[in-house]
């Protein structure tokens, strides 16, 4: 018993934060352009659609926010980019991560402005006229599914059209301090039988 549990505590202070850390998802800050992420109906650096751009006076994007994706078109089809995830395990749960602001608006309300789809998962969100960059978070239980990681503007078909930055994909594991109670369980446990053993 006190074996199984010293490898347990061993594997949570080594390798389970390290594996909470990893981000899945390549490029997700757009430094290299806009590789591994694929746009439509147009393809990236469309001059006036699909954009991988850095700051600029020109954007109402913050301008110190360094490269970002811009996903615009004027009012259909939805303008969409995505990214293959590699390294997804059933049964685990991971958290979404990333930034978005308006783009070049105002053109349109704003509910629904944008979405992210993965693995059967939907969510959509408002994008204001003049919004800033703000983070965004939702977490899922990977079921096996489609592993394709797809980005979403003007899904209200108006010209209101989303800037985004930071994207990443991390599973999200428990605190290593519900490990450390589960050991300690179990420490009690093993010494009860002994006790009852004796």
């Amino acid at each position: 018993m006190k074996r199984f549990v010293f490898i347990l505590v061993a594997l949570v202070a080594l390798g389970l934060p390290a594996f909470a850390d990893l981000n899945l998802v390549t490029n997700g800050t757009f430094d290299a352009g806009c590789t591994s992420w694929t746009a439509a109906p147009k393809p990236f650096n469309t001059l006036g659609y699909n954009e991988c751009v850095q700051s600029s006076p020109n954007l109402l994007a913050d301008s110190n926010h360094g490269y970002f994706a811009v996903l615009n078109d004027y009012p259909t089809p939805i303008p969409t980019m995505t990214q293959t995830i590699l390294g997804l395990t059933v049964g685990v749960q991971y958290e979404l991560t990333w930034d978005m602001a308006t783009a070049y608006g105002p053109y349109g309300s704003s509910n629904p402005g944008a979405g992210v789809q993965i693995d059967g998962n939907t969510w959509t969100f408002p994008l204001a006229n003049y919004q800033g960059w703000t983070a965004y978070s939702e977490t899922f239980t990977y079921l096996g599914g489609s592993t394709a990681l797809t980005f979403s503007s003007q899904l209200n078909q108006t010209d209101t059209d989303a800037a985004i930055d930071n994207v990443s994909l991390t599973a999200a594991v428990p605190e290593p301090s519900a490990f450390v109670l589960l050991g300690l369980c179990l420490i009690g446990v093993g010494s009860l039988r002994r006790r009852q053993l004796v």
